[in-house]
C-alpha cells in the first residue's frame, strides 16, 4: 500500500509548508494454503523416505537376504516401526525375496517374522503384513503364507531378550520353564510343502478349464485330483487373466465384497489367518487386490502422500468429512479422516520446525512417534 502523505503549516510568519509523510505498516503476507503447507511437509517426507532408504542398504545382510532394521533405527534415532513406514522400495537397489514355500523360510527367518508379527498384531492391526513384508524383505502373500504354517506362538522379542538374560545370570532351564511356559516356545512349522504332483495337478486342470471359456469349476477341480475343494484353492498356482479390483467409490460393489468376507468367514474363523492365495482363487481376483481390500473392508486404511494430498485438496473444495471417508475407502469414518486433518496439522507444523532449524532430527523423530 503507498504511504499516506497529509500537509501541516507549522509557524506563522514564513508560513512554511512542511509535508509529513506517514508510512503505514506493510500488509501481513497471505498465510500459505494447505496444499503449500503440505507439498513442504511432502518434500520433507521424501527426504527422509530417501535417508530412511540409503541406511537400509547399507544395512542390507547378504547372507540372511534382510536388513538389519535394529542398525538402521539406531543409526537415524528414529522408531523401527517409523523406519519400516519411511522405506521406500522404489528407491532401494535390494531386490524382494521370493519365499512362497514354508521349506523357503530358514529357522532365522522364521522367528524374527514370528516375533515381529507378536509384537505389532495388535497395534498395526492389517499394517502387519505390509511392514512384515518390508521387515522380512518378502512380499505379503508370503509373509502370510508363511505364517499360517506356524504355530501360534505368543513369545515375542521382548520375552526372548528376558529368557536370554535370565539364562546369562544363571537360571536354569527349568526355573525359566516356570516363568515362561514350554507353550510359549516357538516351534517350527506345522505344515509341510505340498507334494508337487497335487499342485500339478490342480493347476494342469484349473488351466483347462480356464482355457475352455467357461470359468474354472472348483467342484469339477476337486473331483477330477481327488482333493477337497478348499485344498484345491489353497495349492492353484495357475492365475492367468485374473481380475484387479481397485476401490472406486461410484463402482464399488458391495455383494463382491460381502461374497469375499463370507468366504472368509467360513473357512478362516478368527484368530486364524486367512490363506489368500485360496481367496484369490475363489474370487479369481489377483491376489495383492484381494490383500488390499480385505484389509479395507474391516476399516484399515494407509495413509499415503497422494490419499492426504487429496484429503487437503476435497478440505479447500468444501467436501465434508464423511464424503471423503466414502471417497477414499467402502470401510473408512469420517472420524479416522478428522485425526488424519490433525495428524497432517501436526506434522506440518514439526515439518516447519525442522526447515527452520528450530528443532533437531531426534526431537522431531520423538515428537512424531508422539502423535496420537
Amino acid at each position: 500500500m503507498p504511504p499516506v502523505r497529509r500537509s501541516r503549516r507549522l509557524g506563522t510568519a514564513a508560513r512554511t509548508v512542511v509535508e509529513v509523510v506517514i508510512e503505514r505498516p506493510a500488509a501481513r503476507p497471505l498465510a500459505r494454503s494447505t496444499a503449500d503447507r503440505l507439498a513442504a511437509a511432502a518434500a520433507t517426507a521424501r527426504s527422509w523416505r530417501a535417508r530412511v532408504t540409503e541406511c537400509a542398504d547399507r544395512a542390507y545382510d547378504a547372507e540372511r537376504g534382510r536388513i538389519d532394521w535394529k542398525t538402521v533405527a539406531t543409526e537415524l534415532g528414529l522408531p523401527l516401526i517409523g523406519c519400516l513406514h519411511m522405506f521406500d522400495v522404489s528407491l532401494s537397489t535390494i531386490a524382494v525375496r521370493q519365499l512362497p514355500g514354508p521349506d523357503d523360510w530358514s529357522k532365522d527367518d522364521k522367528r524374527a517374522m514370528a516375533e515381529f508379527v507378536a509384537d505389532n498384531l495388535g497395534t498395526l492391526a492389517g499394517d502387519v503384513w505390509r511392514l512384515a513384508g518390508v521387515y522380512m524383505n518378502a512380499s505379503e502373500a508370503d509373509c502370510l503364507a508363511a505364517y499360517r504354517c506356524l504355530k501360534h506362538s505368543k513369545i515375542t522379542a521382548g520375552v526372548r531378550e528376558a529368557i536370554q538374560r535370565y539364562r546369562e545370570d544363571g537360571m536354569s532351564w527349568g526355573d525359566i520353564y516356570a516363568i515362561f511356559p514350554p507353550q510359549l516356545w516357538l516351534s517350527s512349522l506345522k505344515c509341510t510343502e505340498p507334494e508337487q504332483e497335487h499342485v500339478g495337478a490342480v493347476n494342469q486342470e484349473a488351466q483347462r478349464q480356464y482355457e475352455s471359456g467357461l470359468g474354472v469349476d472348483w467342484a469339477a477341480v476337486s473331483q477330477a485330483v481327488g482333493l477337497s475343494e478348499l485344498e484345491c484353492l489353497e495349492l492353484c498356482r495357475f492365475s492367468e487373466g485374473k481380475d484387479r479390483w481397485t476401490y472406486d467409490p461410484d463402482t464399488f460393489c458391495r455383494d463382491t465384497a460381502d461374497r469375499m468376507e463370507a468366504f472368509i468367514a467360513e473357512h478362516y474363523p478368527p484368530p486364524a489367518a486367512p490363506n489368500f492365495n485360496a481367496v484369490s482363487n475363489y474370487m479369481w481376483i489377483d491376489i495383492n487386490d484381494c490383500i488390499r481390500m480385505a484389509g479395507m473392508l474391516r476399516g484399515d486404511f494407509e495413509w499415503t502422500d497422494e490419499a492426504k494430498a487429496r484429503v487437503a485438496r476435497m478440505r479447500e473444495q468444501g467436501v465434508s468429512r464423511k464424503e471423503i471417508a466414502r471417497q477414499l475407502s467402502p470401510n473408512l469414518t469420517k472420524d479416522r479422516v478428522s485425526h488424519c486433518i490433525r495428524r497432517m496439522k501436526n506434522k506440518d507444523q514439526i515439518a516447519r520446525d525442522i526447515l527452520s532449524g528450530t528443532t533437531t532430527a531426534a526431537e522431531a523423530a520423538r515428537r512424531l512417534d508422539a502423535l496420537p
